[in-house]
């Protein structure tokens, strides 16, 4: 674990990868689906691109210091990368918006919170049929 309670890792979240452009916010924010969490609210939609995509709002509202704002960015980051083979699922657009209560959270909090919301979102496989096998064979009683 690095200095700031995050694993310290090898691999970067690249550009690509993030959402950064207001329109493309915009876009999410308006035509997305939308999954409350305690601390965040996470705003998704299909991609656009080949990639699955991330954008990260954490307003002077939430945490009035930069040093508070970027290590909750940080940690949204780091929890994201840190998702099971995201990018080979599906192409989304994702936005978090973190909460007032994302100030007083952890690492672990931010974690699990995208964690469940990934399970929400990510493809189901199809359920096992449960039709009945006939017996092969002859009846007993039958001769």
């Amino acid at each position: 674990m690095g200095s700031s309670g995050l694993p310290s890792g090898g691999r970067a979240f690249p550009r690509t990868a993030r959402i950064r452009k207001r329109p493309a916010f915009e876009a999410v924010q308006q035509h997305g689906h939308r999954v409350p969490t305690k601390d965040l609210i996470v705003l998704w939609q299909e991609g656009r691109t080949r990639e699955t995509r991330l954008g990260i709002t954490v307003s002077r509202r939430v945490a009035k210091q930069a040093v508070r704002r970027n290590r909750i960015k940080r940690w949204i980051r780091e929890a994201f990368r840190q998702l099971p083979d995201r990018a080979t699922r599906r192409s989304l657009d994702i936005v978090v918006i973190a909460r007032g209560r994302a100030v007083t959270s952890t690492y672990g909090d931010v974690q699990a919170q995208l964690s469940r919301f990934w399970r929400k979102v990510e493809p189901q496989p199809p359920p096992k049929s449960r039709r009945r096998q006939r017996r092969r064979g002859r009846r007993s009683g039958a001769s």
